[in-house]
């Protein structure tokens, strides 16, 4: 049965209350009692942001977590019912309201983003998979890339520094986020141009690691065969490229 409009209009009033701790009065509703399911409210949104973000809360220190915390529970709505998606919207909080340039941490949108997404990459559905074996002659054999990755790209380093030693690094940084297949755990590397390349050569079709090698060397003007052939292995050895084909 819908909800009549009053009594949408209490809850209304309620949820109000436990975002911005101003008190409604609703009727049937004791005071006291609404004070303590807005703590619990609150420290349950807070638990969830502390969990999400540990290295955001470590570098802005107790009281300008809690003051973040606390503005944007109290302005910025839930885009989802999932308890687990809603500590994204403290990044876009971040980036709409521009707090980094408040506080005076131009890194703060990439660390806040490079947090999250370790936590989107988690919980990501499983993709389709082509049937794949282990790797037995890795340049001449069809290789499936791992389909859960995603690149990231930020201004700052925030993947390998902290606080006042990302304030001079300020460029163009691009991260591979992906998801082992064998163990789920979440891993980050570095990109380089030639793995970019190996990415986007294998993320629709299958091809052999000779033809890998050869395309993303004239892809980013290099000659180092050897090199590349190191890395290749190396992303195999990472579970970046799974396996090959199982023709």
């Amino acid at each position: 049965m819908p909800l009549s409009e009053e009594t949408r209009k209490f809850q209304t009033s309620l949820a109000d209350y436990c975002r911005d701790n101003t008190y409604r009065e609703v009727p049937g509703v004791n005071s006291d009692r609404a004070k303590q399911y807005r703590r619990l409210v609150f420290n349950g949104v807070k638990s969830a942001l502390n969990s999400a973000y540990p290295i955001a809360k470590e570098t802005l220190g107790k009281e300008r977590w809690d003051e973040f915390v606390t503005e944007f529970f109290a302005r910025y709505p839930s885009s989802s019912p999932q308890l687990w998606k809603m500590p994204r919207g403290l990044y876009e909080f971040a980036v709409e309201s521009r707090y980094a340039e408040m506080m005076g941490l131009p890194y703060l949108n990439d660390l806040l983003l490079f947090e999250w997404i370790e936590i989107e990459m988690f919980m990501r559905p499983d993709s389709e998979i082509a049937p794949y074996r282990a790797c037995q002659d890795v340049l001449n054999e069809h290789l499936v890339l791992n389909p859960d990755f995603q690149v990231v790209q930020l201004s700052y380093p925030v993947f390998k520094l902290k606080g006042a030693d990302l304030l001079d690094k300020r460029g163009n940084y691009f991260l591979l986020v992906y998801r082992s297949a064998s163990t789920q755990k979440v891993w980050f590397s570095e990109l380089s141009p030639f793995v970019v390349a190996v990415l986007e050569l294998l993320k629709d079709d299958p091809l052999t690691g000779h033809d890998v090698v050869e395309a993303a060397l004239a892809f980013i003007g290099s000659s180092d065969e050897t090199g590349a052939k190191e890395a290749l292995q190396q992303l195999v050895s990472d579970e970046i490229i799974l396996g090959a084909l199982d023709e």
